[in-house]
């Protein structure tokens, strides 16, 4: 859901939203006939960006690296695309390094002419696939969906955890995840929750007690539920919003406890933060986006874990000026929050989240980001990034 701000409010965010000194400007990730969508951004710990991206015309997936050098973005190799199956179509890509930084875990969904299944592939440093593509659902007359995963830093595993699209031949398959061992070797598919239709699962791993936290919404509930370092569930559903959408997930390593940022349907749409402990215990909600915006007409979140000051960097879209555009905070927790300051501001609409907040990821060290998000200011949906160096 999507409403626009008052006048007053929206002169009051545009006041505040002030660009962080450091940030660079925005420029261009791919530009091409038709639309360019479900971006996705990970940190590739030699020192550059990976961006993950479809391209809607073909439903080709393809993917290329930045850095940021001299303070100007800069491309590095050739764009590359990766392989899918014959009359497929690939789109939400996910992916995650392994604990040493030599390889990343590519997963995707891929929509084939009956059904579809979740599709995974290894990466180097560089970009380039280490074997073929392999099949991590197991159904193709059904339609899994909207893949997300992290590293298991304990078991130098992944975790891949989707849900599915209802479909008349296929029975209710709720979310389910496994594990994927650096080998290729897959684990027992595990069902983690009988949630029926788009869940959104995101996940995160819990370093310390060596957990995942997974969330995902069913009606207008938003939920999430531990599990061991195998996949195998630990508790029942814990709730953390009743009337909500959107929840994503971050592990804090300085706090050692999770993240969740969701977007409020109640009343108007907003924002909220809360903290889910190792033992499952949620913290109070707090309200993204807070002071001279508060929060009110803010949606579709993204996080990710900077490292900064203890911090993550929050997403949010918003439209002060009638259309839709990005925001970003600095948030450490409800009492320690940075100003709200503009990421893209259009012309036409500035959209990061078609892939569920994994439109930005950053380097710790270098206390650096990457936001890369779809500008709809035309019908080619065209991507644009810019690298925000956080305080």
């Amino acid at each position: 859901m999507r409403r626009r701000l008052s006048l007053a409010l929206a002169t009051s965010l545009l006041t505040a939203a002030a660009v962080l000194p450091a940030a660079a400007e925005p420029f261009i990730v791919d530009k091409r006939a038709g639309a360019q969508q479900y971006q996705t951004v990970v940190y590739n710990p030699a020192g550059n960006f990976f961006v993950f991206w479809s391209d809607v015309p073909t439903g080709a997936l393809h993917g290329r690296r930045w850095t940021l050098r001299d303070g100007l973005p800069k491309v590095l190799g050739a764009r590359r695309t990766y392989d899918t199956a014959a009359n497929a179509r690939a789109n939400q890509p996910a992916g995650s390094f392994d604990s040493e930084a030599k390889v990343l875990l590519l997963v995707w969904q891929e929509d084939r002419p009956v059904g579809g299944v979740i599709v995974g592939v290894f990466v180097n440093r560089k970009g380039k696939p280490l074997g073929r593509p392999f099949d991590l659902s197991n159904d193709p007359e059904c339609f899994p969906i909207k893949p997300g995963l992290d590293f298991n830093s304990k078991r130098e595993t992944w975790m891949v955890v989707w849900s599915y699209f209802p479909t008349a031949g296929c029975p209710p398959r709720g979310i389910e995840g496994r594990e994927v061992e650096s080998d290729g070797t897959l684990g027992p598919i595990r069902r983690i929750s009988s949630a029926v239709g788009d869940a959104q699962p995101n996940i995160a791993y819990h370093g310390k007690k060596k957990l995942f936290l997974v969330t995902w919404v069913n009606g207008n509930r938003s939920l999430a539920r531990r599990l061991t370092s195998t996949g195998t569930p630990r508790g029942g559903a814990i709730q953390l919003s009743t009337d909500s959408e959107e929840p994503n997930v971050g592990y804090d390593e300085e706090r050692e406890e999770w993240l969740v940022v969701l977007q409020e349907l109640a009343g108007a749409d907003r924002v909220l933060g809360r903290s889910v402990d190792h033992l499952g215990e949620v913290g109070t909600a707090f309200e993204i986006g807070k002071g001279p915006a508060a929060g009110v007409g803010a949606f579709d979140p993204g996080i990710a874990w900077s490292g900064a000051d203890g911090s993550f960097l929050i997403t949010f879209e918003s439209d002060p000026g009638g259309d839709l555009d990005l925001f970003g905070q600095v948030v450490r927790d409800a009492e320690r929050s940075g100003s709200v300051f503009t990421i893209a501001d259009g012309p036409g609409r500035q959209e990061g989240n078609l892939t569920r907040g994994r439109h930005l990821d950053c380097s710790t060290a270098e206390k650096l980001c990457l936001v890369v998000w779809e500008s709809n200011d035309n019908d080619d949906g065209d991507l644009y990034g810019r690298f925000v160096t956080l305080p």
